[in-house]
């Protein structure tokens, strides 16, 4: 299995974003909580003077989002997770889940922002949290195979948006589709994880 560590990767995946969220934190009395919505990877929001905490994140690539959000409300609970469904793996210590693949997921935890008044530039490194993963297996006697999934266990479910931690009792079973090469003898395919 190789990991997708090219930067590369990441920016042209990174170029596709149809949206940006950006959720404000006031860290005074003077600024405002809020959830603000741009297009595209530039716009303009509009938030009081005061001192804010920014999470920015985009998963918008895709019609149908394969990440779900919980705890918003606070930065340090603010997570994103994947469609999850309980699996009889599950032990009284460690939760298991049987769950989707992730889309791609890039997030910037900006704290101590200053707006002031007039216009305020934030310049933001989005940076991955979900992460893509190639695998190749060598097989012989592909001749009268005509589908391949490779099931991988102990993924990670959900990534907090924050710092990048992963909830440690849970784990999950991704189930990915792999094309079949004959002529190389091959089973291939590649897929997003929270880590």
């Amino acid at each position: 299995v190789e990991t997708g560590d090219d930067p590369d990767l990441y920016k042209n995946i990174l170029k596709t974003a149809r949206s940006v969220t950006i959720v404000a934190y006031p860290l005074d009395e003077n600024g405002h909580y809020g959830i603000h919505k741009i297009d595209g990877l530039e716009g303009t929001i509009w938030l009081l003077p005061g001192k804010y905490d920014l999470l920015l994140y985009t998963s918008d690539f895709h019609d149908l989002d394969g990440i779900f959000y919980r705890g918003i409300k606070d930065v340090n609970t603010a997570e994103a997770y994947t469609n999850q469904v309980k699996s009889s793996k599950t032990k009284a210590e460690v939760k298991s889940y049987d769950i989707d693949e992730p889309d791609p997921l890039f997030v910037h935890y900006y704290k101590g922002f200053e707006v002031t008044k007039g216009d305020n530039r934030l310049e933001s490194g989005l940076q991955p949290m979900s992460y893509k993963y190639w695998y190749e297996v060598d097989v012989d006697g592909l001749d009268y195979i005509t589908s391949a999934w490779l099931e991988v266990d102990g993924m990670y479910t959900s990534v907090f948006l924050a710092d990048g931690s992963h909830r440690e009792d849970e784990y999950g079973t991704q189930r990915v589709e792999s094309t079949i090469h004959k002529d190389e003898n091959k089973i291939k395919g590649e897929f997003f994880s929270f880590g």
